[in-house]
């Protein structure tokens, strides 16, 4: 007979982090949020808060302060969550060489993938070289009833790995099927985009992706070098529209620079 303190937790999105173990006692000595309300954000068991709160202070993460190198990251994504009203956010630190970003951004989307996916679930994924850089962080796993479903269709040339490819790759990794969109990336014309879609096969992908556990659309630098403005894949960033989606989670990570002259901006 399980104890209340051992029931299983809800099902919803989980706040991720850079480093749980960290983010765990952040919001226990320092926002003062009790045990169960840290649970209920983490989505775990309060006899599990419990032990890493044990483990933080027996480790000597936990002093009289948090001492670890990442308590400046959990620091600046609990503003962010505050600032913006985020579900959870992920810093990530700032590479020593601009040829790293890429690598040091996918190997965080790594971590949150290894959290977050578990048997049972459907990742609708994008592409690009960031999030292709993040499957060479992956655990290999063998998840059950789970799957991967492409949200890009193909590029005719590229010099880098196509977008398409991404799906198949994280799928062949964690051991599940993928379900790609075997179509370009861009139609020409409003006719053969409808014309596409109402193909049977991709009509099953699209409802397949719709109905996602986890959506990471894309990850990368907010600069006119992102893969989609280099490939001409979009030219404007949009908001999505209220109500837009059924995903739990819609992760989009950004790594920018901020310059003497940048001021806030309407769009």
């Amino acid at each position: 007979m399980r104890t209340k303190q051992e029931m299983p937790v809800e099902p919803g999105a989980a706040m991720v982090s850079s480093d749980l173990a960290v983010k765990t006692a952040w919001l226990y000595y320092v926002e003062g949020l009790t045990q169960e309300q840290i649970a209920d954000k983490l989505k775990v068991s309060r006899v599990k808060v419990m032990r890493t709160l044990a483990a933080c202070t027996a480790d000597g993460v936990v002093v009289t302060t948090i001492n670890a190198q990442t308590a400046r990251q959990v620091e600046l994504e609990r503003a962010l969550e505050k600032r913006w009203g985020l579900d959870a956010a992920i810093v990530v630190p700032t590479p020593t060489a601009d040829e790293h970003l890429e690598r040091a951004i996918g190997h965080s989307v790594a971590l949150y993938l290894d959290q977050q996916m578990q048997d049972g679930m459907t990742l609708a994924i994008g592409g690009g070289a960031t999030l292709h850089s993040s499957i060479g962080f992956l655990n290999r796993r063998q998840l059950k009833n789970a799957s991967v479903v492409a949200l890009v269709g193909s590029l005719p040339h590229s010099q880098w790995v196509n977008p398409s490819a991404v799906a198949a790759k994280v799928a062949e990794t964690l051991g599940v099927d993928s379900y790609q969109i075997t179509a370009p990336v861009i139609a020409h014309s409003r006719e053969l985009r409808d014309l596409l879609w109402a193909q049977p096969e991709l009509l099953d992908v699209r409802k397949r992706a719709a109905k996602a556990d986890v959506a990471l659309l894309t990850v990368g630098e907010m600069s006119a070098n992102a893969t989609i403005f280099r490939h001409g894949i979009a030219t404007i960033l949009r908001r999505p529209a209220q109500g837009q989606g059924r995903c739990r989670q819609h992760v989009v990570l950004f790594h920018r620079r901020r310059r003497q002259d940048d001021r806030p901006r309407s769009q």
